[in-house]
């Protein structure tokens, strides 16, 4: 029996729920619990579902925000949570689905004054319905560099796990024109902050007050300029 492009859809869809539910069976240092509230796969979502069929490259990305007790994971997430109620607001506003949100992180526009994707948003009101048009608008947006197929597989298992699961990550964006706020966790050294948010050891020595220290205890927090 031939199923109707709707039925394939919603199939294919279960069967990606299930497979990036059970990946969070193998938990490591971090405990992932599923949201009390999941919202759905939205229209857009279904159609990346679709053209992200390869489970063998759905598992790579999976494991690379998985690795490392899901510290690529929360690196993303951090810079998400950046822009996220901007973005939000200018998806709804376009009456675009939730999932438009996540598209200008994965443009990398997270560096960027969160304002100034205001220009994609723009662009992806004339996003066709068709699910093949759809893919292929979505690549006039992401421009002629290589990569989009890795681009597109990015996207789909990282708006999953965010939206399946209550991501808490160890950084809180306390003021976007302040500072972030950073909770040390084992294994981290002074350095390794550095690097994760790119900015200098003695900038974080000198937003907490700590002199020319770089001693740092788990469970201790810090402030991390922005």
């Amino acid at each position: 029996m031939l199923l109707s492009i709707k039925e394939k859809l919603a199939t294919s869809f279960i069967i990606s729920l299930f497979v990036l539910s059970n990946d969070f069976s193998a938990q490591t240092t971090l405990v992932l619990e599923l949201r009390t509230e999941i919202r759905a796969p939205d229209k857009w979502e279904m159609v990346w579902d679709i053209a992200t069929g390869d489970s063998k490259i759905v598992g790579v990305f999976m494991e690379h925000y998985r690795k490392d007790g899901y510290l690529e994971l929360q690196k993303e997430y951090i810079l998400f949570c950046k822009c996220s109620k901007v973005w939000g607001d200018m998806a709804a506003k376009r009456d675009l689905p939730p999932s438009a949100a996540y598209i200008p992180l994965k443009l990398n526009y997270s560096l960027k004054p969160c304002v100034e994707a205001e220009s994609l948003f723009n662009e992806m009101i004339s996003f066709s319905e068709d699910a093949g048009n759809h893919i292929s608008d979505l690549k006039n947006l992401y421009g002629k560099k290589e990569g989009f197929n890795s681009f597109l597989y990015d996207l789909r298992v990282f708006v999953r796990m965010i939206e399946n699961h209550d991501v808490r990550p160890f950084a809180t964006v306390v003021s976007h024109n302040a500072h972030i706020e950073h909770r040390i966790v084992s294994g981290e050294t002074l350095y390794s902050i550095s690097m994760l948010y790119k900015v200098s050891i003695s900038k974080i020595q000198n937003a907490n007050g700590m002199g020319d220290s770089t001693v740092i205890n788990v469970g201790q927090k810090l402030r991390i300029p922005n």
